[in-house]
């Protein structure tokens, strides 16, 4: 087999791409797991966390994008999404923003489909 070497080669590669891959969608999992109980808990004063389920995310990226989106909205404080669990915890400043508005910022600037909690 003249090959050989080149198709350890590709293969070794080839498992370190698919380990890379599945370590990527597992870690958000293991070490983001958390959610509150309430679909909407008072926070900080003047602040509001609201658990708003989004549908269609099935990776790391997913997360990140959705939360880009919901951080660039103004009144927004933090928000982490959870592709586990379907669903994006905010804590956001309600007299500058509504529940509404940030499903709504989901729905048209990410192609996931949220949902009032």
């Amino acid at each position: 087999m003249p090959h050989r070497r080149l198709t350890f080669v590709s293969l070794v590669l080839g498992t370190l791409v698919v380990s890379a891959f599945a370590v990527n969608s597992v870690t958000p999992i293991l070490v983001r797991g958390q959610t509150t109980a309430a679909s909407v808990v008072a926070g900080a004063p003047g602040q509001e966390v609201a658990t708003i389920p989004v549908d269609g995310m099935t990776c790391f990226s997913c997360e990140l994008h959705v939360e880009k989106v919901l951080k660039d909205t103004p009144g927004v404080f933090d928000a982490e999404a959870n592709t586990a669990q379907q669903n994006a915890l905010v804590t956001y400043d309600p007299i500058k923003v509504s529940v509404a508005d940030l499903v709504a910022a989901i729905n048209t600037k990410t192609g996931y489909k949220a949902r009032q909690p």
